[in-house]
């Protein structure tokens, strides 16, 4: 019982994190516009509300992205909250390590979340539709998994789980 609260705390952010989808798009579709116009060299804009940003803002080839629900990272930091909460639940890591291990986790998803919302787009400027469905399906998706898998890894790290046991195991 002696991770229990720390365990809810952190289960319970990451299913508010989940609700707060919304508002995690909105940010991103913000800093998702500022990062196409620094690929694009144009004049871009956040449309609040949509989670839409464009590019080529005042020309014939004006070209948006949609941050969907099914695109955005609190879809894969809610969960990696819950698996520190899990963690927590074992009651052998400090708290104050498992708050910078959460942090460090939810930063490198929302980081490599914008990188790939920036391939997507440099890919979809460069190449038009054709672009995109490569970036989006195929390259998107990588970069997603590499990015989960290492925020994993980070997690495993600064918890200590690369450190040998006190008590050699038998």
């Amino acid at each position: 019982a002696r991770g229990l609260g720390a365990a809810a705390l952190f289960c319970a952010a990451g299913v508010v994190l989940v609700v707060l989808d919304p508002d995690v798009r909105a940010l991103e579709t913000v800093l998702s516009a500022r990062i196409a116009g620094l690929i694009t060299g144009s004049h871009t804009v956040g449309v609040p509300g949509t989670d839409t940003f464009y590019w080529l803002v005042g020309t014939p080839r004006i070209t948006g992205l949609i941050i969907t629900g099914e695109c955005t990272s609190a879809i894969l930091m809610g969960p990696l909250l819950m698996v520190v909460g899990v963690v927590a639940l074992g009651g052998r890591v400090r708290t104050g390590r498992l708050f910078l291990g959460a942090v460090a986790v939810s930063a490198i998803v929302f980081a490599a979340n914008l990188g790939r919302i920036g391939l997507i787009t440099w890919a979809t400027y460069r190449y038009g539709g054709a672009g995109f469905t490569w970036s989006h399906t195929i390259l998107g998706s990588l970069v997603t998994l590499l990015a989960f898998a290492g925020a994993l890894v980070m997690l495993a790290w600064l918890l200590g789980w690369d450190r040998k046991p006190s008590v050699p195991l038998r």
